[in-house]
């Protein structure tokens, strides 16, 4: 099986460029500095670029009163990313929401379950080559996320990626990685991964825990650390010998740290 190597961080470029508040508009607003962005990752080495879509569900746009461009906003970011790295595949992201339906009922699974196939809907009918449903700290959160992807289309090859507690074995909701392993293999994932969380070297104990325990291919996506942000060469070393079928950053991390790992790999 070949190994890939994921993009890093959108939202790390787009602070440096003086863009805060609702990133995900920007493929709307801003096109081309998104375009710029993925390319400069695919000059990287990355193989999976992923669409600026991480908060891109109704239920978060709503936040910021743009929920009626969650439509738009997935599939202009989906054309972006296809048109800025046409022989890359493209990820499709979906994140987690600020919301946590096992510990709170600001929303209702329904409402929720709703939201994610707006969006999923949007990124396949724009022609993702898979999910990428990230950064997973509740497995009730992840639940509705992957239902809503089957209940969309059964085929479609998906990413389930947790974020955990360092070293706890842990999602930050309390469920453990073997409740998520369980969760997700009902949604038959083409990969299961841990992304975000920490730094390479914090999070490997709970990275090694859920390969040991998956039956699916892996991911390995760690954060370049905060607030003291690894550098490169660091970050490289700190994934040096990490067998996931694909790697990648996430927070923190730039072209370069995808650059080293690529160069590493």
């Amino acid at each position: 099986m070949k190994r890939w190597v994921l993009d890093g961080a959108m939202g790390t470029l787009l602070r440096a460029a003086g863009e805060m508040g609702l990133c995900d508009r920007l493929v709307v607003d801003k096109p081309e500095l998104i375009a710029d962005i993925h390319r400069q990752y695919r000059a990287a080495g990355a193989d999976i670029i992923t669409t600026n879509t991480f908060n891109a569900t109704s239920v978060e746009l709503r936040c910021y009163g743009a929920e009626k461009l969650a439509t738009d906003i997935n599939v202009n970011a989906v054309r972006i990313a296809r048109s800025a790295a046409p022989v890359a595949l493209i990820a499709g992201s979906v994140g987690p929401t600020r919301f946590v339906l096992s510990k709170s009922n600001e929303i209702s699974y329904s409402q929720l379950f709703d939201s994610y196939a707006e969006q999923i809907r949007a990124l396949i009918e724009g022609g993702v080559d898979f999910l990428l449903i990230e950064s997973c700290y509740d497995i009730i959160n992840a639940e509705a996320a992957l239902s809503a992807a089957r209940s969309f289309d059964a085929n479609i090859p998906i990413i389930a990626s947790a974020a955990v507690v360092p070293s706890s074995g842990r999602l930050y909701s309390g469920h453990s990685l073997e409740q998520f392993i369980e969760l997700a293999g009902r949604f038959s994932p083409s990969y299961l991964g841990i992304n975000c969380s920490s730094t390479p070297e914090a999070i490997l104990p709970d990275y090694r825990r859920l390969a040991a325990a998956s039956p699916y291919p892996t991911l390995f996506a760690p954060n370049a650390g905060h607030p003291d942000t690894l550098s490169p060469d660091a970050f490289a070393a700190q994934m040096q010998g990490v067998q996931a079928d694909i790697i990648g950053g996430c927070c923190g991390t730039t072209p370069e740290h995808i650059e080293k790992i690529k160069d590493a790999r």
